[in-house]
């Protein structure tokens, strides 16, 4: 990826401190935009919003992969946030795992629109292995009135959601290397399976 696309959408240039890895704000830098984002909405009242994503499966890509495929799977995620940010987000690398956007001027349901529009080009991406991430959101002031409480709050919510995720039940949750074709055959055979049970007469399995 070039320079000029790497910085696409994200006010990059007034942030000093930038990740190697990911071309994003890194986490002082993602401290200092919050604080800056705290102070102007006490100014104008405004709320702003915190998204926080963790990018399912990356130990396992290391382990089964290699660290390079874990990396790329970091760079292709970030990509994605990027080309998804307006010019006043920042997008920003937050811990080893996840990442954050913060979005000024903008309340919950606007976060969680962006976060349908992420995970909508995420599906698209079909590079192996296959991109999936746990999201929380949260907004300031009502989930929290510091940069800690806020980030607390987006982490709780995405780690709720994530067991809700666990309880549904996913035929391919247990299979998360498989390609997306191998995918779509194993999804064709479930459904002759059932058509098969639905002909005999007996039960649906769950």
């Amino acid at each position: 990826m070039g320079d000029a696309l790497c910085r696409r959408g994200v006010k990059l240039r007034q942030i000093s401190s930038i990740d190697d890895l990911t071309v994003l704000a890194d986490c002082k830098g993602l401290s200092e935009t919050v604080k800056s984002e705290i102070k102007r909405s006490k100014r104008s009242g405004r709320d702003f919003a915190v998204l926080v994503f963790d990018l399912n499966g990356k130990k396992q890509t290391n382990t089964r992969r290699g660290t390079l495929a874990g990396d790329r799977a970091l760079c292709r995620l970030a990509h994605i946030l990027r080309s998804s940010c307006r010019s006043i987000d920042t997008a920003a690398r937050y811990g080893v795992d996840k990442m954050a956007i913060i979005l000024p001027e903008c309340g919950a349901g606007d976060a969680d629109i962006v976060e349908r529009r992420i995970c909508e080009r995420l599906s698209m991406d079909r590079e192996e292995p296959l991109l999936s991430v746990s999201v929380g959101i949260a907004a300031y002031p009502g989930d929290g009135k510091t940069p800690d409480s806020l980030f607390q709050a987006a982490v709780r919510a995405l780690y709720k959601k994530r067991e809700q995720a666990e309880d549904t039940v996913d035929p391919f949750r247990i299979l998360p290397f498989v390609s997306s074709e191998q995918k779509g055959f194993l999804f064709h055979l479930r459904s002759i399976q059932g058509l098969m049970r639905e002909l005999r007469g007996g039960p649906n399995e769950p």
